[in-house]
């Protein structure tokens, strides 16, 4: 009922649809809505994927258009079924911005073939395309420097088959673009009329790779203006504080160490572990952190990533609290008195606006992810497990610098995204391949 009067509502209102690619990318655009619908507009969520995304809508009351979602077919028919598909989306994009008529279009700066399709046939009527930034993007020009067995790994977790049909299939999209004239199938760039970026590092980074500097705006992170106000709200508030307390079932006047999980034995980049590996990577991390501190002086947060599945098990034996997806990150921030992470994590750009101490881990052969030491400008990372039993006994004593530089967060930052979201007569921009 509640969904009923939110979409009736919604019905008279300008619609900006933002198309995201997982679970994590629509919780950030979820945090703009409430400012969008006080200026007047009707945010919602348009999904090419399902992944538990519009039941999360739905469970929210949040509108979400599933036009391009489709249902896996009874009979899978290799070749022949996604072929039929993406046909099938294809042409629904032109009832669907001739029906719906979007105000704006809000994507990530990387997105699928099909959502750039939409975004060409958007821009051509006129509707307002933006992509945003919300989270890191990995430099290709940089060497993973990853070993022969974290390749194995890599496509074993996909499945050696999955990956070269997956790679025969983009082929054949190719091969029918080639007899049907034109990009069908696959396009080969993005076009928007602007960039939302969080910072000048970011920008950087984006003109590198074939962005226009003209047409790329720094906008901040939603979470430097939120993040603030709830961490002030937290400390300032002892009801809303023993609200999320309850919440998380945290034990209050305990200090509290927040861990957050990259996963190293899914994925396509950062594998080079095992579950049992993963397990025991983290295991030591707990370990170091009991050496300084004991049970009864600090609870251990161990919030996993978005895309993981929960293979830790019960941690309560080492006072490991785990959370999911049904935590809120910026809660657990805000509730927690220590923050440790990979430099490689995109939460290091909401943690920057939290204030709170840190600690940047990378006892990983992955050098790469040390990049994340620029981009969400670092001051540090520690690389052994000695060094970071030190570093938390530092920081036990009062006396750990701030391990970041937040000069450049910009606590008006959801502000200028709404206004970059919403204003401005469409431009040309191309993202070139």
């Amino acid at each position: 009922m509640v969904f009923f009067f939110v979409t009736l509502r919604n019905i008279c209102m300008k619609t900006i649809y933002f198309l995201p690619r997982y679970i994590g990318a629509l919780k950030y655009y979820e945090q703009l809505f409430p400012a969008l619908r006080t200026a007047g507009f009707a945010p919602a969520f348009l999904l090419f994927d399902d992944a538990g995304m519009e039941a999360y809508c739905r469970s929210r009351a949040l509108l979400v258009d599933a036009t391009f979602i489709m249902r896996s077919a009874r009979f899978h028919m290799p070749f022949v079924t996604p072929v039929r598909r993406d046909l099938a989306r294809l042409n629904r994009i032109d009832s669907f911005l001739a029906e719906k008529k979007p105000y704006a279009l809000v994507c990530e700066p990387t997105i699928p073939h099909l959502a750039r399709t939409l975004y060409k046939a958007a821009r051509a009527l006129g509707v307002r395309t933006r992509a945003l930034q919300w989270a890191s993007h990995s430099d290709v020009a940089i060497h993973m420097q990853r070993t022969v067995r974290s390749r194995i790994l890599a496509l074993r977790n996909h499945g050696i088959i999955l990956s070269l049909y997956l790679f025969v299939l983009n082929g054949v999209f190719y091969c029918l673009d080639l007899l049907l004239g034109k990009n069908v199938f696959i396009q080969p760039k993005l076009e928007v009329d602007a960039l939302g970026v969080v910072d000048w590092v970011a920008k950087e980074y984006f003109i590198r790779h074939g962005w226009r500097s003209a047409h790329i705006q720094v906008v901040g992170l939603a979470d430097f203006t939120l993040m603030r106000e709830l961490v002030q709200r937290v400390a300032s508030n002892s009801a809303a504080r023993a609200l999320l307390e309850k919440k998380y079932r945290l034990t209050p006047g305990k200090k509290r160490i927040l861990v957050l999980s990259t996963p190293f034995y899914t994925g396509a980049r950062a594998v080079y572990l095992d579950r049992t590996g993963q397990r025991e990577y983290f295991d030591k991390i707990f370990k170091d952190i009991r050496t300084v501190f004991g049970e009864a002086e600090a609870d251990i947060i161990f919030k996993l990533h978005p895309r993981e599945q929960n293979i830790y098990g019960d941690l309560s034996d080492m006072g490991v609290h785990v959370c999911h997806n049904e935590a809120d990150l910026a809660e657990l921030i805000a509730l927690s008195d220590l923050y440790i992470a990979h430099p490689g994590s995109g939460a290091n750009f909401v943690v920057r606006a939290s204030g709170k101490p840190a600690l940047f881990i990378n006892f990983t052969p992955l050098l790469y992810m040390d990049v994340g030491k620029e981009l969400y400008q670092l001051r540090s990372i520690v690389k052994t497990h000695e060094d970071f039993r030190a570093q938390l006994a530092t920081y036990k004593a009062g006396t750990l610098p701030l391990q970041y530089d937040a000069s450049q967060v910009d606590h008006h930052s959801l502000q200028k995204i709404v206004d970059f979201i919403i204003d401005g007569t469409p431009k040309h921009l191309e993202k070139r391949p």
